[in-house]
């Protein structure tokens, strides 16, 4: 069954009450607030000429320490990233994660405004729905970000029935790190669109102190901006990883080099479609954006070798669907990721079976099996007897 994303109830009354503003219903119709949005979308225009045009220099100046431009930037980015951490976080449940009685030790690093850790209280508030316990450090370089993180997470907490969350916070930069120096180890480290903003040389030593931070069945994850220079990067850090002993637990259904390296036109990211709320349509209509889906490039790393292939149990090799289904006059053609590489696979309407019929329904990030297809010099023919199956859908909304 899919279930669609989308903000939460407490997170949104959360956001209104930590920004002063109505973000739902007729309220939206007054021309005070339309004005409040007029002038928050001009920040939101603002964030994203900087996180584009000049984004070195606009990163440098640490944007998020303008209350204004922190406040847009709570209100767009945080909704719209928060909810980009819930599908690696479905996958990774399925292996059971999060089924020990155990508290889970969280750090998240780089913690912006704490969409992070948003996405992951509503996460375990409405679709585990169970009593655990969870223990959060955020970690940022701001201290302005730190203060809103605090403030939000005293509201936000209290709404919560299942989840009991404590909080503690951390001023720190990872181009000089104290963590270096901790003794603590966790049970999730999260860095999100941290690693982008990082120098090349922090990036260089940041595997091993993921390696110290993490205890021994730990994770850590990454989300980044869909971007092709930005997702190229996260994708270059993974390779270093798996040099430096972590297991990717997903999204790859390989351990191999990642393929789409190969090739500078080539990136991997995942789309997902979301039920975009009334402050953001808002805000689309005053910016002149349109925010339809969410799209993002992860990676879920560990220490102990598991991965989402062996928590599926399939004995046949799978593959990832790593790009939009094409539907074309008399085919339908997609391009898959497996062990054995990056390619790209056709489905003639004339070789269309009951076999093989679901090829013509996949969607980006879905996990399929396929056998018996024909290995051509630059693709693969879904033949008549090609036996294809979705072993796992895209967990986000479609």
């Amino acid at each position: 069954m899919r279930r669609s994303l989308s903000p939460a109830e407490l997170y949104t009354q959360t956001l209104e009450e930590v920004l002063g503003l109505p973000l739902m219903g007729e309220m939206l119709l007054r021309k005070e607030v339309r004005r409040r949005y007029e002038k928050l979308a001009a920040n939101v225009q603002i964030i994203s000429m900087g996180l584009t045009r000049d984004r070195k220099n606009f990163i440098e100046e640490s944007y998020l320490n303008d209350s204004e431009l922190r406040q847009a930037y709570l209100l767009y980015y945080t909704t719209t990233n928060m909810l980009k951490i819930i599908p690696p976080l479905r996958e990774l449940s399925l292996c059971g994660f999060f089924e020990s009685n155990k508290p889970i030790r969280i750090l998240d690093l780089g913690s912006g405004t704490g969409a992070a850790i948003w996405g992951l209280i509503q996460y375990l508030e409405c679709e585990r729905a169970l009593p655990i316990d969870v223990s959060i450090t955020a970690v940022d370089s701001v201290a302005k970000n730190l203060s809103t993180i605090r403030d939000f997470h005293n509201r936000l907490s209290k709404r919560c029935r299942f989840v009991n969350s404590s909080l503690e916070v951390q001023l720190d930069n990872l181009e000089h790190t104290k963590l270096l120096r901790s003794e603590e180890q966790y049970d999730l480290i999260i860095m999100m669109n941290t690693l982008n903003e990082l120098s090349t040389e922090s990036e260089h030593g940041l595997s091993d102190l993921l390696k110290q931070l993490l205890n021994n069945d730990g994770v850590s994850m990454f989300i980044e901006p869909a971007s092709r220079s930005q997702s190229r990067r996260l994708l270059a850090f993974r390779d270093e990883a798996v040099k430096n002993g972590f297991t990717v637990f997903a999204p790859c259904t390989r351990q191999a080099n990642c393929p789409a390296l190969d090739r500078e036109g080539n990136w991997c990211h995942s789309e997902y479609d979301w039920e975009r709320p009334q402050w953001i349509k808002l805000i689309d209509e005053f910016a002149e954006t349109l925010r339809l889906s969410l799209k993002s490039t992860y990676i879920t790393i560990n220490k102990n070798g598991n991965t989402l292939s062996q928590c599926l149990q399939e004995k046949e090799s799978i593959s990832r669907v790593v790009s939009e289904r094409f539907d074309e006059k008399g085919r339908t053609r997609a391009i898959l990721c497996s062990e054995k590489g990056r390619g790209e696979f056709i489905l003639n309407k004339r070789d269309k079976s009951d076999n093989n019929k679901v090829f013509t329904k996949v969607e980006r990030y879905d996990i399929l099996s396929i056998s018996n297809a024909e290995s051509r010099e630059h693709d693969s023919m879904v033949t008549e007897s090609s036996h294809v199956q979705i072993v796992l859908q895209n967990l986000g909304a479609r």
